[in-house]
Formats: C-alpha cells, structure tokens, sequence
C-alpha cells in the first residue's frame, strides 16, 4: 500500500485572532462531508487590502484626463450603489475584452507595485491553506472583472471563478455599456454564488454590506472587520467570524474606500 500523501501544513498563526484561527484551523481540518469543498471570498479590502476598481479610475485618469474617480463618488452619493457599482465598468465600454484585460493589468500591477492595493498576508495564507486541501475557490466581486484577474491570477484562481463585473460584447466585439446580469454587488453577489457556485457554499468571507447576502448562503463565514458596527452586530447574532484589527484604508494617504 503507497504511504500516505504528507499532510497539508497547518494555517500560519499569522496575526489572526485566536478563536478565529482556531475556528478556520478545525474546518480546514474537518473531513469533507458532502463532495469538494467550497470557499467565495470578496476581493477588494478582504483578500486585498484597497481597491482595485478605484485603483484603477485614478490611473486612468491620471493617464487620460477623465475625472472618472471623483464622478464615481459624486454618483455613489446621488445615485447610491444601484447608480455608481455598474458605472465604474461601464466607463470602460468601447474597448474590447483584450484591451481592457491589458489596460487593467498594466494599472493594476502598477498599484500594487507602489503600495496602492496590497496583499493580506493573512488571507492569502487562507488561500493557499485551502488550495493545498483541494478546496474550490470563487472570488465575487463588484469591481470590473479585467481587474481583479489581474491579481487573482497570482494565486492561481482563474478567470472563470472570479465572479465580477462584466460588460456584454456587441457583434463588432467592442464592449458595451451593458452590464452582464447580475450585477455582482448586495444581492446580485448571492444571486451570483447561486448561479455559478451552488446553493451552500462551505465558507465566504467578505467585509462589508456588499457581501453580507452571499455570506448568509455558507455554513461557516468571515468578517473582516472594518468599520460598520452595525454589520458586527449581525454578524457576532448569526455567529460569523469576525477578524479584526487589520488596517481597512488603502496604503495611499487621503484615499477614500469604496464598500464593494
């Protein structure tokens, strides 16, 4: 009989708390009880720290003379999120599905190299721990999809698990203004684990608002706390995690944070 494959390594202590660390580690370590387990994460200030979708306006802006950051807060305020979540991508219509995946790679990759977005030690541990046990993991997010992928590639999750913001092709292959359905913010993100996902998701972790109706779908989920009390409270009632005392603003002095 072949020995036993070398077990995964446990969950790096990291700066997690201890009752969460201890709770991740006992269902890392737990025996899968209904097929391949299943993980959903939130990208921008949960897996990342900033946000690639605002990142990514202030780039082009600075590139191109739009204004395209600072309207995406004027229209969070008038509009709210039902106005201001799709907008960000729509900007990006007329480009083609290659030049806009090259467009947010350059300036994606530019951020992180300057410190704009930075990695989550910590959650990409969690990553990598899960990977190493042949977990399946998604990534849901309300930022356009081009951008995302370019980083969620470096942990090895591809494009065809990061559920984001994506805008239809018109018949010359040219991006349109229409966002494909769901829109992957507040409802539209559980709406896409159903989907694509499947009904009851192992785990989900997320920070904010946005991501509070696709974490109700798991068995086990993560708040990476940030600033909303009232989304502590809820989530200390319906006994998710809650990690805290990370930082929740991008590395960038005076940047303002989006809740997507």
């Amino acid at each position: 009989m072949p020995p036993d494959p070398t077990p995964a390594p446990p969950l790096p202590t990291g700066t997690w708390r201890p009752d969460v660390h201890r709770g991740l580690q006992a269902m890392l370590d737990a025996p899968p009880t209904d097929g391949r387990p299943v993980a959903v994460f939130d990208w921008d200030d949960t897996i990342i720290e900033g946000d690639v979708s605002l990142a990514l306006l202030r780039a082009v802006d600075a590139e191109q003379g739009t204004t395209w950051h600072d309207d995406y807060f004027a229209l969070l305020a008038s509009g709210g999120r039902d106005v201001a979540y799709p907008q960000i991508t729509r900007w990006f219509a007329g480009h083609t599905a290659a030049s806009f995946d090259a467009l947010a790679h350059r300036h994606v990759h530019a951020a992180l190299a300057r410190g704009e977005v930075t990695w989550r030690p910590d959650m990409v541990a969690l990553v990598r721990a899960m990977q190493a046990r042949g977990w399946d993991l998604w990534i849901v997010s309300a930022s356009p999809a081009a951008a995302v992928c370019a980083l969620a590639a470096e942990l090895d999750i591809a494009a065809d698990h990061v559920l984001a913001m994506r805008l239809e092709p018109d018949p010359d292959g040219r991006l349109s203004e229409r966002v494909v359905e769901p829109a992957t913010y507040c409802d539209g993100k559980r709406l896409a684990v159903l989907a694509h996902v499947g009904p009851h998701p192992t785990f989900v972790a997320g920070d904010s608002r946005s991501d509070a109706d696709m974490m109700g779908l798991a068995a086990r989920a993560l708040l990476v706390d940030g600033h909303d009390a009232d989304l502590r409270a809820e989530a200390r009632a319906r006994g998710w995690w809650i990690q805290g005392g990370w930082r929740h603003t991008p590395a960038e002095p005076g940047v303002r944070v989006a809740d997507g």
